[in-house]
């Protein structure tokens, strides 16, 4: 049945070990069958009570033992108890620590280190032994490697380039060894990094990789995982009907692995996809399940701390401006334990509250910084979106030529990444920055004489006493002005005149 398994024949083996279970093998076998059972199938009402029942049948064998709590332990962590599962995986350790089985120590060692780390308190000694340990004795077949998680945790952490070394070591080191079935999580992570360092062509080689290794195992997570990261690299491109589709193909394979935290990334791609559409409310209703997310120390999975700054967008353009700063407290939180994209984010977040209060100034410079460190630590898409924000401001502040440049450079990025839906929104602040200034040569000389002293905030009265004419007069100049350039108030003439929509001067 082992060897069904490896092969990828999942649906035979899960049938052979279910008969096998229902004809009541007791003891160790009964323990080792529930274990092989879990390997081949991802539905967590299954894997709970399996490993749960594993653990009545171990009897004196520690290693079984360990890799019971180890199942268990990944089973309450995709529940989000963290707590529970990082004390089943030391639970774990103990027990592996008392016998022969390196690989088995490793797997466990990594598993401890991954557990501390979600929690807040990294043990780096840990994550060093079990890679020591890994390359000498390799790891449990299916589980992720030392290494894999260490490039994980950079990435993370926002270090593309520490991260792309860990896993690309990894990956050749896997393919040296020949493990086939494993490769794909390695495979799906360097797509992750490809997608946030702007290299998506790269991105989505690493996919159709991915995706290949999942079909020809049959594997319903990696399946599901790798049509969300497909569906991700859609959005980000803009290819709406495409993304839709492959989330809604990711939601159906998910839903057989009863995993809550995998629907919620699902939702929150959809979120990002219609805040790139412009749509604020839709993306608001797709990240709704953020704040509720927060308190978990799953907050630290590499998918939280995105959609948290996408929520702070929209929230933003909602004008619900409470909700974004209670928000962006746990991003704060997460670039004080060190999150490098997070720190950025912030900037970025602070920058797009800054300029929903009218502190114009504050809010050009913030997204100005905020802009030099997405370059910095390499991630475009973000650092075109805070150039948006800084050439907003500048537009504010009357600055239209700078806020054409900063604009413009975000228009390029988003070209040369091929964000489709960026680019479309660059184009409409150009259009906001730079518009064609209307002449209307309906009006005459002494109507344009009276607007001009109305848009530089002239009462009636004033106007009529620098004009040298009556204040009836001045009111019948204003009613023309109105009906001929098609406004309605003094407000809205002297906002026109400020923006250059409405030129005034004579000839």
């Amino acid at each position: 049945m082992g060897y069904l398994a490896d092969s990828g024949r999942t649906t035979d083996a899960s049938a052979y070990l279910d008969e096998a279970l229902a004809r009541g093998i007791a003891g160790p076998r009964r323990a080792r069958a529930l274990l092989l059972r879990i390997t081949v199938d991802h539905d967590l009402e299954i894997i709970g009570p399996a490993a749960e029942e594993a653990l009545e049948y171990v009897g004196e064998d520690l290693a079984l033992r360990a890799r019971a709590l180890l199942v268990l332990s990944s089973y309450q962590l995709y529940r989000e108890d963290v707590v529970a599962s990082e004390q089943s995986a030391r639970q774990a350790l103990a027990a592996a620590e008392e016998i022969e089985d390196p690989a088995l120590l490793a797997t466990a060692l990594a598993v401890v280190a991954s557990r501390a780390d979600q929690a807040g308190r990294p043990e780096p000694a840990l994550r060093q032994r079990s890679v020591a340990l890994a390359d000498d004795h390799g790891t449990l077949p299916y589980w992720p490697t030392p290494r894999g998680n260490a490039g994980r945790a950079l990435l993370r952490d926002g270090d593309l380039d520490g991260a792309r070394e860990m896993l690309a070591a990894e990956l050749d080191a896997m393919l040296r060894r020949g493990m086939e079935p494993e490769r794909w999580r390695i495979v799906v992570d360097l797509a992750d990094l490809e997608c946030r360092a702007g290299n998506w062509q790269l991105a989505e080689q690493h996919l159709e990789d991915a995706w290949e290794v999942a079909v020809d195992g049959d594997d319903l997570y990696a399946k599901s995982f790798t049509l969300l990261s497909k569906g991700r690299l859609a959005a980000l491109r803009g290819r709406v009907d495409e993304s839709r589709r492959l989330l809604s193909e990711a939601a159906a394979h998910g839903d057989r692995m009863h995993w809550p935290y995998f629907a919620a990334v699902n939702r929150w791609v959809r979120g990002f996809l219609e805040l790139s559409r412009g749509e604020p409310p839709r993306a608001c209703e797709a990240l709704e399940d953020i704040p509720r997310t927060l308190p978990q120390p799953s907050r630290r999975n590499r998918e939280v701390m995105p959609a948290v700054a996408d929520a702070v967008e929209a929230l933003v353009a909602l004008g619900r401006l409470e909700e974004a700063e209670e928000l962006l407290a746990a991003l704060v939180a997460e670039a004080k334990a060190g999150h490098r994209w997070a720190g950025s984010a912030v900037l970025r977040s602070r920058a797009l509250l800054q300029l929903a209060r009218g502190e114009t100034e504050r809010a050009l410079g913030v997204a100005d910084e905020s802009a030099g460190e997405f370059q910095t630590s390499g991630f475009p898409l973000d650092r075109a979106r805070a150039l948006l924000i800084a050439g907003d401001a500048l537009r504010r502040l009357g600055e239209r030529r700078r806020a054409a440049e900063k604009l413009e450079a975000a228009k390029a990025v988003f070209v040369e990444l091929g964000a489709q839906l960026w680019v479309e929104r660059a184009e409409k602040e150009l259009r906001r920055a730079s518009p064609r200034p209307r002449r209307d040569r309906e009006l005459t000389s002494a109507e344009r004489r009276v607007a001009a002293l109305v848009a530089a905030g002239r009462t009636n009265r004033e106007v009529a006493a620098q004009l040298f004419t009556t204040v009836a007069t001045v009111e019948a100049h204003l009613t023309r002005i109105y009906r001929k350039v098609g406004m309605r108030s003094r407000t809205e003439l002297a906002r026109r005149v400020a923006e250059g929509t409405l030129s005034i001067a004579d000839e």
